[in-house]
């Protein structure tokens, strides 16, 4: 089943998406996003050769990283 059916979209759904997504700013994007998000209960994933990636950390200043090997999942 499609979306379109699945969700009862209009046929021209996609292509009006696409159009009114790039509508949107970056201003009002950091709007919604700071009375939305709460940057204190969010947690930042990423993924990669922690010796590679180390270094360039700290300046994310997202906290102290917490390696979880591979193997745990």
């Amino acid at each position: 089943m499609t979306q379109i059916a699945l969700y009862d979209l209009p046929d021209d759904y996609f292509a009006q998406f696409v159009p009114l997504v790039e509508q949107v700013t970056p201003e009002e994007v950091t709007r919604v996003a700071s009375r939305y998000l709460d940057p204190a209960r969010m947690t930042a994933l990423i993924v990669g050769d922690f010796d590679a990636i180390a270094p360039d950390l700290a300046g994310l200043a997202l906290g102290e990283p917490v390696v979880v090997p591979a193997e745990t999942f």
